[in-house]
């Protein structure tokens, strides 16, 4: 029998751990059934999230805010509690990095991949498993500290300008767009994590 390879062990673990989280943040059926007396979505209310991704957020785009952080789970957010913004961010992003590994390591087993690319997957598939294995930290450590949990996004960032260091060696627009991606999830953790407040966490 093969032995698996770290990667897809990692992959396991991280699906394993957005299914769990994903059960968390999922609504109840009471949550979901519309009201008789207003059946249109646009009403649902995003005030914390448009207040955030308007006027707090300071390293992203407003667009990709607002896409990451509109969910269901924060629609009722309190103005002035972001941590059901940094699930969600964080979620998301662990979502984004499994699905890049697996693509990574779709195209480092693939025999048509270009040799000179190899190396750089290598270097690519690295970095991504320590962002895979970091970003589990980011919600225990904004429970003690939200200073703590802004330095897990600077870190997750660092990790990622491994890849994309390594493609500046070996050109691949592919990879690229996921390395810039990639980053902006990291400093959306930054921008919630630096507008926590630590108190209102204990």
């Amino acid at each position: 029998m093969a032995t698996p390879s770290p990667t897809n062990i990692l992959l396991f673990s991280l699906t394993t751990l957005l299914f769990s989280f994903t059960l968390i943040l999922t609504p109840t059926n009471a949550q979901n059934t519309p009201n008789n007396n207003n059946n249109n979505n646009n009403t649902i209310p995003y005030q914390t999230v448009n207040n955030f991704c308007l006027h707090k957020r300071l390293n992203v785009d407003k667009p990709f805010c607002l896409r990451v952080l509109k969910n269901p789970y924060v629609s009722n957010a309190k103005p002035d509690d972001l941590i059901p913004l940094l699930e969600v961010a964080t979620n998301s992003t662990s979502a984004f990095i499994c699905k890049t590994l697996s693509i990574l390591q779709d195209m480092y087993d693939d025999m048509k991949t270009k040799p000179a690319l190899i190396p750089v997957l290598e270097d690519c598939l690295s970095a991504y498993e320590d962002v895979a294995g970091y970003i589990t930290n980011i919600m225990s450590d904004a429970s003690q500290e939200s200073a703590i949990a802004g330095l897990d996004g600077e870190v997750i960032g660092e990790y990622i300008n491994g890849c994309v260091e390594a493609v500046e060696k070996e050109v691949d627009p592919d990879i690229s767009v996921r390395n810039q991606v990639a980053k902006n999830y990291a400093k959306l953790l930054i921008d919630i994590a630096d507008n926590l407040d630590t108190e209102k966490l204990k």
